[in-house]
C-alpha cells in the first residue's frame, strides 16, 4: 500500500513539472530610467512618467514624449531635462532631440530630424549636453540618411541638433511661421480705431442734427 502511495506521489510531481521561481525578476527594475543618484523616471498611466525624488520624496508626473527607458539618453540641469530618442518611422527608428522644463512639465523645444537608426542593430545615443548657462542644448545623434532605395541607399551621417532650454522661446522657433500669425493676433483685438470708418462721416452729421 506504501508503495502504491510513493509512486502516486512521484506520478503526479513528474506530471506537474518543476515549481515556477518565485525569485523577483528585474522587469521592474528595467522599466526605471535613473537620471541622477537621487532622481528616476518611473512609467505611469497613459504613457506619461513619474519622477521620484527619493531625498525629498516627491513624485511629479510628466509626459515626456518619444521617451522611452531603453531607447533614450537623458541628460539634467537643474529643473531642465534633455533627451536623445528614437521615434518610430515606418520600420525604422528616427533620431529626435527634446528639451523638457521640469517646473512646469512642458516641453520647450523638440526637433525629429531625417536620420535613421543605423540597420547594424547599434542603439547605443548619445545624452545632450547644456551650454550657456544651460540655455541651450546640443544632441549629437549617429545615423543614417537614406534615398529610399534600400541598404544600399543609406550612408553614415553625424549631426549636432541645438535647442533652446527657455521656456520663453526656442532657437528654431522665429523661422516657423506659426509664430508670425501669433504676431498678428494683438493687433486684431486692439484695432478699434479702424471701426468709425466703416460709417460716412454724413451720416454721423444727420445722426447729430436730430
Amino acid at each position: 500500500m506504501l508503495l502504491i502511495l510513493a509512486l502516486t506521489a512521484v506520478s503526479a510531481a513528474a506530471e506537474t513539472g518543476p515549481a515556477e521561481s518565485t525569485e523577483p525578476t528585474d522587469s521592474t527594475e528595467s522599466t526605471v530610467f535613473r537620471l541622477d543618484d537621487t532622481r528616476l523616471l518611473k512609467p505611469a498611466r497613459n504613457g506619461t512618467w513619474d519622477l521620484v525624488d527619493a531625498s525629498s520624496g516627491k513624485t511629479q508626473t510628466l509626459r515626456l514624449p518619444a521617451f522611452h527607458e531603453a531607447f533614450s539618453a537623458a541628460t539634467l540641469h537643474g529643473d531642465k531635462l534633455a533627451y536623445t530618442s528614437l521615434i518610430r518611422r515606418g520600420e525604422r527608428l528616427q533620431l529626435g532631440c527634446i528639451s523638457i522644463d521640469l517646473i512646469r512639465g512642458k516641453v520647450i523645444d523638440r526637433e525629429d530630424t531625417s536620420l535613421l537608426l543605423a540597420e547594424n542593430g547599434d542603439r547605443s545615443l548619445q545624452a545632450p549636453s547644456f551650454s550657456g548657462d544651460g540655455q541651450r542644448v546640443a544632441c549629437h545623434l549617429s545615423g543614417e540618411k537614406c534615398d529610399g532605395s534600400g541598404a544600399a541607399g543609406c550612408t553614415p551621417v553625424e549631426e549636432t541638433v541645438t535647442l533652446s532650454s527657455l521656456l520663453s522661446g526656442s532657437a528654431r522657433l522665429p523661422h516657423k511661421p506659426v509664430r508670425g500669425k501669433s504676431a498678428h493676433k494683438p493687433a486684431k483685438k486692439t484695432g478699434t480705431k479702424a471701426l468709425p470708418r466703416r460709417v460716412p462721416s454724413k451720416s454721423i452729421k444727420k445722426v447729430r442734427r436730430k
